[in-house]
């Protein structure tokens, strides 16, 4: 998934799920090169997973990461909320 630039942006929420386990990293990056995983997002199999992420450094991505058994079913939502 490509990153999300962030400067309009408090906050990054979102939804996910997939029919086999695995992991959702949440990552941001200053510079759009190094990234860090703030927030690790354990999914299990075909169960909704919400979250919702501050906005802290310039840029925003996500990294799924399959578990034992590579998924056929996965559906990611992203919505950005702006500064009020």
């Amino acid at each position: 998934m490509p990153s999300i630039e962030t400067a309009a942006w408090n906050n990054m929420r979102g939804k996910v799920v997939s029919n086999q386990t695995g992991t959702l990293n949440l990552q941001q990056s200053d510079d759009g090169t190094t990234w860090d995983t703030l927030t690790t997002v354990s999914i299990s199999a075909s169960t909704p997973v919400k979250f919702n992420e501050p906005c802290c450094a310039a840029y925003f991505r996500v990294q799924y990461v399959n578990g034992a058994i590579a998924a056929t079913v996965f559906r990611l939502s992203i919505y950005a909320d702006p500064y009020s």
